[in-house]
């Protein structure tokens, strides 16, 4: 399993990379922490709750996240993106996505 093991490692690996990157390209969004497989993110809208803006995006971007909210008190600005699953397409597709987002 060792060809195996290291083969998922450096797909997964990379993926965390060009989300980071992703990210780091939208002005007004900013990446607060990522790992391997979760990315944990401030959105850019001022006194709007992470559930509305969770609900938006996958309405009007068809991003699906998980609300800050969902994590703890004091968590409305942040926004859990999973990418583990995610191709690299679909995680450069973010920018896209979420540069021209209004809610």
């Amino acid at each position: 399993l060792e060809t195996w093991r290291e083969q998922n490692r450096k797909i997964i690996q990379h993926r965390a990379k060009t989300f980071r990157n992703t990210i780091i390209k939208l002005k007004k969004w900013k990446l607060l922490s990522h790992g391997a497989y979760f990315g944990y993110v401030r959105h850019p809208f001022k006194d709007v709750g992470s559930q509305l803006v969770a609900e938006a995006m996958i309405k009007k971007s068809g991003v699906l996240v998980i609300p800050g909210t969902f994590f703890g008190d004091g968590q409305e600005q942040a926004l859990r993106f999973a990418f583990a699953n995610a191709d690299q397409c679909a995680i450069k597709d973010l920018y896209e996505r979420l540069e021209n987002l209004e809610i």
